[in-house]
């Protein structure tokens, strides 16, 4: 896809951005992403195999609801995405919201139509998805502020660590702006080994989903957890850390936690009171000695 055809699209969409569910609209690239050539790299070398055997894909599925009404739509959008090879977490979420959201009916048929364009590819999946979670940071649509790193302040850090391998790790990484950014950098000179923390399930989940639309994977633990509490990466040294701190939270742990926190070998000396987020403790502690 042209830079011009693909600004075109992605004004479209963005047009109607406010009118559409977050986990609706990710539902939609997600099933479109799996439809593509290559299919969902990363995942099922098999269902990729035996999708590509098959003349209709989950995404000619979803085509075919834009004449149907809504209560017939929802059901066919749900199926098409369990036909997706989706972490069972995901496939919940997504699910769920197709299903209880409230949609419009002309905003998702539009960009649905939009999305079918022959000239749709992964980078504009994974470029649409980021302009997606900008906009819903800026306009207060969701929680979205509290974890969403622009792209520029993303490049800075990057630039200012002068980093020359994709074997990161962020310690609250959010939606995994820093992590994807990081190895789509890096990409030329080789592959990304990307490892991070998520503080809530919403993070986490839009973490995965944002790595599934840039085809690559990060190690961000089995469920997420406050990095400054539980340490899902305590065996782990890296030559990179980066993070965009959340210098605006507070009361990151109670005194009940006083005592598990004592024996945690990243406080060995002494615990920062609970109003100061000590996070630049943990990456130094995260950073192998060379």
């Amino acid at each position: 896809m042209d830079s011009q055809n693909k600004y075109h699209l992605q004004m479209t969409i963005f047009n109607c951005m406010d009118r559409l569910n977050p986990d609706v609209f990710a539902s939609l690239l997600l099933i479109r992403k799996a439809s593509l050539p290559n299919g969902m790299v990363g995942f099922s070398d098999t269902w990729n195999h035996n999708r590509k055997l098959t003349e209709i894909t989950p995404w000619d599925i979803v085509v075919q609801t834009l004449d149907m009404p809504e209560e017939q739509y929802r059901s066919v959008i749900v199926h098409a995405l369990y036909l997706l090879p989706l972490p069972a977490f995901l496939l919940k979420r997504l699910s769920n919201s197709v299903q209880n959201k409230k949609i419009e009916t002309s905003a998702i048929r539009k960009i649905i139509d939009l999305l079918s364009y022959p000239s749709v590819d992964d980078d504009y999946l994974s470029s649409i998805y980021e302009l997606y979670l900008s906009y819903t940071a800026r306009t207060g649509l969701s929680a979205t502020g509290d974890f969403y790193t622009p792209r520029q302040i993303v490049q800075l850090l990057i630039r200012l660590l002068y980093i020359q391998e994709a074997n990161v790790y962020d310690p609250c990484c959010g939606s995994g702006a820093l992590l994807c950014e990081t190895a789509r950098m890096c990409k030329k000179t080789t592959p990304a080994h990307l490892f991070g923390q998520a503080l809530t399930d919403n993070d986490y989940q839009i973490c995965k989903m944002n790595c599934i639309l840039r085809n690559l994977y990060a190690d961000i633990g089995k469920e997420p957890a406050n990095t400054l509490q539980v340490d899902l990466h305590s065996e782990c040294r890296f030559p990179y850390v980066i993070a965009n701190v959340p210098f605006n939270s507070k009361n990151w742990y109670d005194v009940k936690d006083y005592a598990k926190l004592a024996s945690d070998p990243r406080w060995v000396y002494g615990i920062p009171p609970p109003l100061q987020r000590q996070l630049c403790l943990v990456a130094a502690y995260h950073l192998s000695s060379g």
